[in-house]
């Protein structure tokens, strides 16, 4: 399922930037044309460290070993933003239209959840903690018109290859109660869209800052991403 929906986004950013070439009046030159490398720093910020999943693992783990009805649940603590890196190679097919491939890794997030019951002078209390990492090798085409001398404006639509991991583990002040551990991972296919602005230095260096939405199945991640670019 997931290959079917990329082989259709796939064919439509095709056609796409077919047609942009096709475009009348449209002129294609050589210099118009060009290789590109750019390194980027991402500050991104996932829901992929829910607290419903959170809850829901929770749950499973604890309460399926008691009766635990007279217990608080609260979540502790939740890390859902983390910095990671991005490295693309691009290749211009005209002035406005870029076609760019690469691989991105989103970081690491962490959350922390945990169910406590005070029994007279007693305190008891379990605590659980998600850690999760998420990677991929991403697609898209890119318009990118310019606005001023050396400045434009960069929109792009695009498929991520993504796998993910999350990593649980479960431990209890109670000795009657069994230290756990769930490792879940998952991939998929699935688009994102952004936009930025890009700033040429001369004709083999450039810069530029983008935001980009990224989906990891029902999850979003948003990114920030600062960049170099290097043309050959």
């Amino acid at each position: 399922m997931h290959y079917v929906r990329f082989a259709r986004l796939f064919v439509g950013l095709l056609v796409t930037t077919v047609f942009s070439i096709l475009l009348p009046g449209k002129e294609v030159l050589a210099d118009d044309t060009r290789l590109y490398w750019s390194a980027a720093y991402i500050h991104s910020k996932s829901d992929f460290i829910a607290e419903r999943d959170m809850a829901s693992n929770f749950s499973r783990f604890f309460f399926a070993q008691r009766e635990a009805t007279g217990f608080s649940q609260i979540v502790t603590d939740l890390d859902d933003v983390d910095s990671g890196f991005k490295l693309s190679w691009g290749y211009s097919v005209n002035t406005d239209f870029d076609w760019e491939v690469g691989f991105i890794d989103f970081g690491n997030l962490a959350g922390e959840y945990a169910a406590y019951e005070i029994r007279g002078l007693n305190w008891e209390s379990a605590q659980q903690r998600t850690e999760a990492e998420s990677k991929g090798f991403f697609a898209h085409v890119q318009w990118s018109p310019e606005l001023y001398t050396n400045l434009e404006l960069t929109l792009r639509l695009g498929l991520l290859r993504w796998d993910a991991k999350r990593d649980t583990r479960f431990q209890s002040v109670n000795p009657f109660d069994v230290d756990r551990r769930r490792i879940e991972n998952e991939a998929g296919v699935d688009e994102y869209y952004g936009a930025g602005l890009l700033y040429n230095f001369g004709s083999l260096f450039g810069v530029r800052l983008d935001w980009n939405r990224y989906k990891l199945a029902e999850y979003e991640t948003d990114s920030i991403e600062a960049a170099a670019q290097i043309y050959f």
